[in-house]
């Protein structure tokens, strides 16, 4: 009789544990975010917050053997923005506090859930016994939801969300463990970020206001204007940028030199549709953090165009490009020498396969565009985080540095890598060919509220007769 007690006990706590661990997974949504809840048992005590796909972060919590995963799986941009919205103004402390508050229901309604499925597994368990009595499913249900009522209690009794202060990183954020710092001040001091990102809004409308003073000299005037920009990295305040300067300088077309976004997930994808409100013709290079599914959420954003590989006339000026090619895939790492070399190579021949004559090649690294110099007149990059202008054997290389200051990690710094863009001004000659005949390099402090401007002029050739282009609007023209 014994012997079958502990039998009937040992089957009820496996069918327990087996429903929690094969049922536990419920999803929630928790304001702007939509999560998945696991639970595992025995496993190491943590709770990891999973962020597909770029990894995981883990902490040890809590005492029981359980293991929570909470998984991202999709984040509502509107409600996102109306908590924003509704938080201005608030302290840090009062919006964690709703935020916890709007959990509370959620964690009663799992913890609910969990202790239903064992009940069910104990009795399920009992089951494998084909026992007809009654009371036996009833001690084999109150087994299971006893050992995790148990569980479940020990754990909000030792749990330590503080335990995050030293956690444990897998997958890309290994590599970039300031993400998890930069939400953690983010959560800690709403109002100090705030402060910072008002800073650097001043900063652009100062630069807006001062650039429409400047005296911008009569021989750069009725030229054809492009703004050049490059390493964006999520930074949303790049775009208030983009668009000033965009608007100051009456430019034609953007050319980007890639990696707008820093870990290449269809979400970062989502966040760039502020691309649309430029209102200009947007020409997009991949660079090495550019994935497969942000290339193709950018191809279907009118105005954008994705060039991989290929030629561009912009108003009549030939534009040759190509895409590093660690943006055919998921990493986000510079390619192999091998790789990098073959695509130079590459490049070389689609300039040599051009029936006329290249005026600007475009890439995100200027190493693939080394063996070009001499061999055409512009080359425009980025990648370095480096901004400036240099001239090799003939070739202007101009280099953006990055537009977005290295992306949102600047935003929780002061000082730091400044946001960089490049007008680039063209004269077409009477021959219709096209010569670049002056860069603007802008550099913009956005934690100490200022800016500088540096200007390259080029003379054109002395048996080339300038004349101004021929364009009446912002529109795009493009060759095979």
């Amino acid at each position: 009789m014994l012997r079958a007690r502990w039998l009937e006990g040992a089957l009820a706590l496996a069918g327990a544990i087996l429903a929690v661990n094969l049922l536990g997974a419920a999803s929630y949504n928790l304001v702007a975010f939509e999560f998945k809840v696991e639970t595992r048992f025995p496993a190491r005590p943590e709770t990891r917050i999973a962020l597909p796909p770029i990894g995981e972060v883990a902490a040890a919590t809590h005492v029981p053997p359980l293991l929570f995963r909470l998984t991202l799986e999709n984040v509502d941009l509107d409600g996102l923005s109306r908590l924003l919205t509704r938080s201005e103004g608030e302290s840090s402390g009062n919006v964690l506090a709703r935020l916890r508050e709007e959990a509370g229901p959620y964690l009663w309604r799992y913890g609910l859930r969990l202790l239903l499925l064992a009940a069910l597994g104990g009795a399920g368990g009992v089951g494998l016994l084909h026992r007809r009595d009654v009371r036996s499913y009833a001690r084999g249900a109150l087994g299971g939801v006893a050992l995790f009522a148990a569980l479940l209690a020990l754990t909000a009794v030792t749990y330590d969300a503080a335990a995050f202060s030293s956690p444990q990183y897998q997958g890309v954020l290994r590599h970039a463990p300031w993400v998890v710092s930069l939400a953690q001040e983010a959560a800690t001091d709403i109002d100090l970020l705030g402060k910072q990102m008002q800073v650097v809004g001043q900063s652009f409308q100062e630069l807006s206001q001062r650039l429409r003073q400047l005296d911008l000299g009569t021989s750069l005037e009725g030229t054809l204007r492009l703004l050049h920009v490059s390493d964006i990295h999520n930074n949303p305040a790049a775009f208030k940028l983009i668009a000033e300067t965009a608007q100051s300088f009456q430019v034609r077309a953007i050319i980007d030199t890639g990696d707008l976004t820093d870990y290449g997930t269809p979400l970062e994808g989502q966040l760039l549709k502020d691309l649309r409100r430029l209102n200009l013709p947007y020409y997009f290079v991949p660079g090495n953090h550019d994935s497969p599914s942000v290339i193709r959420e950018l191809s279907r954003l009118k105005g954008v165009r994705v060039v991989r590989e290929g030629t561009v006339s912009l108003e009549g000026l030939r534009l040759v490009a190509l895409a590093d090619p660690a943006a055919a895939g998921g990493a986000i790492e510079v390619a192999r020498p091998e790789v990098m070399q073959a695509a130079a190579s590459r490049l070389e021949s689609l300039v040599r396969e051009q029936e006329e004559q290249v005026d600007l090649v475009a890439v995100h690294n200027p190493l693939l565009a080394e063996p070009l110099a001499g061999r055409v007149p512009v080359v425009v990059a980025g990648h370095t985080h480096r901004y400036g202008l240099e001239v090799q054997e003939g070739t202007v290389l101009v280099n953006a540095g990055t537009t977005g200051a290295a992306g949102l990690r600047s935003l929780a710094g002061k000082g730091g890598v400044p946001y960089s863009l490049a007008v680039l001004y063209w004269r077409r000659a009477e021959e219709g060919k096209w010569y670049l005949v002056g860069v603007d390099l802008i550099r913009v402090l956005g934690g100490e509220h200022s800016f500088s401007l540096e200007r390259r002029v080029f003379p054109l050739p002395k048996d080339a007769a300038g004349k101004a282009p021929a364009v009446t609007g912002a529109r795009r023209q493009e060759a095979a």
